[in-house]
């Protein structure tokens, strides 16, 4: 994709072709979690475009130019600024000078409450009730302190939720289809198993007849003439064999790598 993005551009500034890669691939419908990973994410389509910004539909109609955008964007912080100056509620109601409390009644010298009820001493209430360990979990916490964000952190979690039930489902159906396509093999059963271009020279053989020493969970411990394979294999990974050629018997309990055993006395035609 990047390359492509550079060849429309006709640029070669790859790092700057990066940030419209990314965004291109989170937008994407996923098959999986029947979205796109920005949904997932943030609980709402990726906005793109003048539409996603503040400004008006009718102002948008007369942008042309960037210059166009940029005085629109300059006028807008303006417009708010006359606003502001328009209904100036701080020098109609002078609630400090109309209203001085602390003239009319001092509290401090006719009623020395701080004296007589010292809350202070005998009620520390930082210490009996520690509301930051008693407190419910951070999205509790901020669900009640800030109920305009609820139905958005409601969204995304929704989302999210639904992007996981879609991914299982996913992963449920690929499992069957695996299944009905590579049946399970028991132990005791000769194998072959392909041995990878970089571990085998061109005269090297490109299988290994194993057997079948242990399932669980999926998983299969094979085990050659020369030795135990040290790693594991899953059903897709080696063919079963019509007949058994190795037995349990002729297997030691060494383990190896299967670059070891291929370059061992049996698999390699020239040593």
């Amino acid at each position: 994709m990047l390359g492509a993005w550079m060849k429309d551009q006709n640029s070669e500034d790859s790092v700057a072709g990066l940030k419209f890669v990314q965004l291109s691939k989170n937008r994407a419908f996923h098959l999986g979690i029947k979205m796109s990973p920005y949904e997932a994410m943030f609980g709402c389509p990726a906005r793109v475009g003048l539409k996603s910004t503040s400004l008006p539909n009718e102002l948008l109609d007369e942008v042309e130019t960037e210059e166009d955008l940029e005085r629109l964007l300059d006028a807008e912080p303006a417009s708010e600024a006359a606003t502001s100056e328009a209904t100036p509620t701080s020098e109609a109601t002078p609630t400090s000078e109309a209203t001085p409390t602390s003239e009319a009644a001092p509290t401090s010298e006719t009623a020395p409450t701080s004296k007589r009820t010292p809350t202070s001493e005998t009620a520390p209430t930082s210490e009996t009730a520690p509301t930051s360990e008693t407190a419910p979990t951070s999205e509790t916490a901020l669900l009640e302190t800030a109920p305009t964000s609820e139905p958005y952190i409601n969204n995304i979690l929704r989302k999210r939720c639904v992007a996981l039930q879609n991914l299982e489902v996913q992963a449920n159906k690929k499992k069957k289809q695996s299944d009905a396509k590579f049946s399970p093999v028991s132990v005791g059963k000769t194998v072959l198993v392909p041995i990878p271009a970089v571990d085998r020279s061109r005269t090297d053989s490109r299988n290994v007849s194993a057997v079948v020493l242990e399932e669980k969970n999926g998983f299969y411990k094979l085990g050659t003439t020369e030795g135990v394979i040290r790693c594991l294999y899953t059903r897709s990974q080696f063919t079963p064999c019509s007949s058994d050629l190795v037995p349990l018997e002729s297997v030691p309990s060494t383990e190896k790598s299967l670059r070891q055993i291929t370059s061992s006395t049996g698999y390699n035609i020239f040593k």
